[in-house]
């Protein structure tokens, strides 16, 4: 429905021509529909909408390199309709220009664009669609905002890896949590799969309880603990393909801490007779795909502040690091947390049947990946790595006339470090004899990338497991907002709203956890929102209008910046809001006295700050005493002035114009401005937002 409502948007627009509006859906659609089949969309989280474009995309890579037998020209380069993609540029016009002149020239000349540059181009076509009809689902679908990293710099594949520090340091913030016992090795047993194994995040949603092995007692009445999870369809888990069904032997991936946690889990929910493994309540159903993305995101924003890692970075992070320990390479030992004894059991089990293919095919397998292809071209970060170290230890000659104009390096100089590198038969170089001597020559980064373990009083490995982010956290200014992601507020509080009063407490981490909010931060924003009213409100409702909302935004982002670089200014303001303040007035009202005086000045030049002056009304008695007033206090002359009449003192309001009719017909008569409720609105969330001071 949502691809024919999006062509249908296309054909109302008369500027679109058919045969593009074809090759639009020709680009894309087979695709998203072969993906997307039997599944429950409006239940999509970000995370889900960038897997299966980021699988679009990397069709488009495999379609590019052999043409098919069913190949016909696309005429991409002759679109000109690309004007929807902003990021059609000058790159663009040199291609569209070459595939002109390419077009007007000699036969000969056919060539000219490079096999890269339009694969390249295919790429960003692709892009530009998939981007354009994402934005058509978030405009009639709700769909949620999703991060398209392949744009400018045309990068595919997001190869952000997790380290064995950061991931470290995430289990450290889930231990110390606030989250009770239950929560806290849910979430441990999420984390330390999601990294062990690189399960999707639906292939994790839907393990069952019955789909874990060897968790037994036998015979002999002996505990076996040897888990295995065996992915199967579902109806929360689609499987990609029948490659995507297979046996994870998680009793060799996870380390003992987290195979405890792991065993703990599955006896609890089997005892509890819950249906799905990661399930609360019932267990007739697991917990949504959101809470899995969320929980990340929630650690990630306390630990690192900034950073581009999404759930789906697990899956990365977790092949390319196995493909470092199944080629056995030293660099595991550096870029992975694993010991020897966790190497051997690691490429037992994994490598499988595939012993005599080799680890590519082993590892593919493992995957759910059809062809080792897939796994190498898009999931495998340390090839280059791997390459490298290959390379170092292989048998390679060099003439040494060849190797003196490379490096300048004559044969005095090799004889010197080593007697036996040089071959006066065939008058070659043996590089392997002084590649120590050659890296420290030519090397441009006298530091190293790696210490060597063997090396005294270095413990660079141990160091990186250890190490706490303290660096990072320090790093980043921080805010006086309880959550600086004022949204995930919004949207917290709005949820939390739509409960029940009395079962508000009880499922409190379960929402908070779902709009990336910490237990200790959703107890204190839902205790401050609480207190603010009488009855069971956490937020007011917001103003109506485009308008208005856009006024609330732009608000928001300032106050966020002012609570980082000018907080005390932003305290004053609301504790001004807060000791003025009436729920039944959208305005706020001054005396005559001096002190009242300067709390308006106060007041409305950091007001003028959030909101833009033309918004802001002063009214009085009379419009000339709001004038002088504003010119005696020095406020910005595009605030607007007011009269109403027996009034006593200075009333400040955010207004909006708006028209009166005439009662008899309806007729326009002049405009006129009204309360638009923004400050009362921004006031009160602002109240509960900023924290206490310490």
């Amino acid at each position: 429905m949502r691809l024919l409502g999006w062509v249908k948007g296309l054909l109302s627009d008369s500027n679109n021509r058919l045969d593009t509006i074809s090759k639009y859906v020709g680009c894309i659609g087979r695709d998203w529909l072969m993906l997307t089949m039997d599944e429950d969309l409006d239940e999509w989280s970000n995370e889900e909408f960038e897997a299966v474009y980021e699988e679009i995309i990397q069709s488009k890579i495999k379609d590019g390199r052999k043409q098919s037998i069913l190949y016909k020209d696309s005429g991409f380069g002759e679109d000109s309709l690309e004007t929807d993609d902003d990021l059609v540029g000058l790159a663009d016009d040199e291609l569209r220009r070459s595939s002109i002149n390419c077009s007007t020239s000699e036969p000969a000349d056919e060539n000219k664009i490079s096999y890269l540059n339009k694969l390249k181009d295919t790429q960003k076509f692709t892009y530009g669609r998939l981007r354009a009809f994402h934005d058509y689902q978030r405009a009639y679908y709700d769909a949620p905002f999703v991060y398209f990293p392949w744009g400018n710099k045309r990068q595919v594949v997001n190869a952000n890896m997790i380290s064995p520090r950061i991931y470290h340091a995430m289990k450290e913030y889930l231990v110390t949590s606030d989250l009770d016992d239950e929560q806290k090795n849910l979430c441990l047993v999420i984390l330390s799969l999601a990294y062990r194994t690189g399960l999707r995040i639906k292939e994790l949603i839907g393990v069952k309880v019955g789909d874990i092995a060897d968790i037994y007692i036998d015979e002999h009445g002996q505990r076996i603990e040897q888990p295995q999870i065996w992915l199967r369809p579902n109806r929360y888990r689609r499987l990609k393909s029948s490659s995507a069904s297979r046996l994870i032997p998680i009793n060799c991936l996870l380390k003992k801490d987290e195979l405890e946690q792991f065993t703990q889990l599955y006896r609890q929910q089997k005892r509890l007779k819950r249906h799905y493994l990661f399930s609360q309540g019932s267990g007739d159903q697991p917990l949504p795909s959101v809470v899995f993305s969320n929980l990340m995101k929630l650690i990630w924003d306390r630990l690192l502040g900034e950073y581009e890692f999404t759930f789906h970075s697990f899956r990365h992070t977790a092949i390319s690091q196995l493909a470092l320990v199944l080629s056995k390479s030293p660099l595991a030992q550096v870029m992975t947390d694993y010991d020897n004894e966790q190497y051997e059991r690691v490429i037992k089990d994994i490598l499988g049947y595939h012993k005599e293919q080799g680890s590519w095919f082993g590892l593919a397998s493992f995957a759910g990946h059809l062809t080792c292809d897939t796994t190498f071209e898009h999931y495998i970060h340390t090839a280059h790595l791997l390459a490298g170290e290959q390379l170092s230890r292989a048998y390679l000659q060099l003439p040494i006339t060849v190797l003196e104009l490379i490096t300048g390096l004559g044969y005095s100089a090799i004889y010197r470090q080593d007697k036996t590198a040089y071959d006066a038969t065939t008058k070659t170089v043996q590089l392997n004899r002084i590649r120590p001597y050659l890296l420290k020559k030519i090397a441009v980064n006298k530091t190293p990338l790696f210490q060597s373990a063997d090396e005294p009083n270095s413990n660079s490995s141990q160091q990186l497991l250890n190490g706490n982010l303290n660096g990072f956290k320090d790093s980043n200014t921080k805010s006086i907002f309880i959550h600086p992601k004022y949204a995930d507020v919004i949207g917290f509080l709005e949820e939390l709203q739509k409960l029940k009063e009395n079962s508000r407490g009880e499922l409190l981490p379960e929402v908070a956890i779902r709009h990336s909010i910490s237990l200790n931060e959703s107890k204190c924003l839902y205790l401050r929102a609480s207190e603010l009213f009488d009855d069971d409100r956490l937020l007011l409702g917001r103003p109506k209008g485009s308008k208005n909302q856009e006024v609330i935004i732009r608000a928001l982002n300032r106050a966020y910046q002012m609570s980082i670089k000018d907080p005390e200014k932003l305290r004053m303001f609301i504790e001004i809001f807060a000791h003025k303040q009436n729920l039944n007035n959208s305005s706020i009202h001054f005396g005559i006295k001096e002190t009242q005086l300067e709390m308006l000045q106060s007041f409305m030049l950091v007001g003028c700050q959030l909101i833009d002056a033309s918004h802001w009304q002063v009214r009085a008695h009379n419009e000339q005493v709001v004038s002088d007033v504003k010119k005696d206090l020095s406020l910005n002359s595009l605030i607007r002035v007011g009269a109403r009449e027996s009034f006593h003192g200075y009333e400040v309001r955010v207004v909006q114009k708006k028209r009166k009719r005439s009662n008899k017909n309806l007729a326009v008569t002049d405009d006129y401005y009204a309360s638009s409720g923004v400050l009362k609105y921004l006031g009160y969330f602002l109240m509960v937002l900023i924290e206490d001071k310490v």
